[in-house]
């Protein structure tokens, strides 16, 4: 048996779209390697990454919405990479902004960008390259 190493953290302010991306992204999570994280509040997920790292777990990427009370998508991730800079982030919305969206991506912020709706082969061809490091 293979022993935990690795977590991918989920932000959305919806729960059903957190357990679509959660049963979509587990056909290619390795379970024995790797965890998903999910959270409806950005303001958690500093936590969580310190969290994961205190069990010895390896973040992978952080994958959030972007209209979220609170916080915006762009704001969490400005914050995160500030603190983790090798922490890639990926966007998951459909109302970001394109202004927005145009800056992470001209600051190197963004690994990617994935509008809603999206096809789940969309998002797990974005994702795979992550998650064959963890098979």
């Amino acid at each position: 048996m293979e022993a935990l190493k690795y977590a991918v953290i989920c932000v959305d302010d919806d729960p059903i779209i957190l357990q679509l991306i959660d049963f979509q992204m587990k056909k290619l999570v390795n379970d024995q390697t790797t965890i998903v994280e999910t959270t409806t509040n950005p303001r958690e997920v500093e936590a969580k990454i310190e969290e994961i790292r205190s069990f010895g777990l390896e973040p992978l990427f952080v994958m959030t919405d972007y209209q979220m009370p609170g916080m915006s998508g762009a704001d969490l991730i400005r914050k995160l990479k500030a603190k983790e800079p090798n922490l890639d982030c990926i966007l998951l919305s459909g109302q970001a902004n394109d202004v927005a969206v145009e800056e992470l991506e001209r600051d190197h912020l963004l690994y990617s960008f994935i509008g809603k709706p999206w096809k789940e082969e969309q998002l797990l061809e974005v994702i795979a390259p992550f998650l064959n490091k963890s098979n």
